[in-house]
C-alpha cells in the first residue's frame, strides 16, 4: 500500500524546472494528492510543496533525480502519519440490546 509523504522542493522560478520537475514526478507514476508553490528563501526561488503517494522506494529514487534536474536547488520528503481518530471515539461502544424487554 502507498503511504502518503510530504513531497518538498526549492528550485528556480522559471515555468521550464517546474514542468521538468512534474515531469519526472510523472515519469515515475507518483501520484500526487496536493500541489503548493511559494516564494522561495532567495529571490528568484520558489518553494514547492505536494502531497504525494507513493512507495517509499520509488520516491526514494524520484527525489534523488529531481536533486539532479537543472534548475533544483534542494529537496527532501517527509512520511506524513494517518490522521489520528477523535478523543472519544474509541470509547464509545454501540447500544446493546441487553436490559430491553
Amino acid at each position: 500500500m502507498t503511504a502518503p509523504h510530504l513531497l518538498w522542493l526549492v528550485l528556480s522560478d522559471d515555468l521550464t524546472t517546474l514542468n521538468r520537475a512534474v515531469g519526472l514526478l510523472r515519469r515515475h507514476n507518483v501520484a500526487l494528492a496536493g500541489l503548493n508553490t511559494v516564494p522561495g528563501p532567495e529571490p528568484h526561488m520558489v518553494t514547492l510543496t505536494a502531497v504525494v503517494r507513493c512507495h517509499q522506494p520509488a520516491l526514494t529514487r524520484a527525489v534523488n533525480q529531481l536533486r539532479k534536474v537543472v534548475g533544483v536547488r534542494d529537496g527532501a520528503t517527509v512520511a506524513l502519519s494517518p490522521p489520528a481518530a477523535p478523543a472519544g471515539a474509541e470509547s464509545e461502544q454501540p447500544p446493546t440490546s441487553e436490559g430491553v424487554q
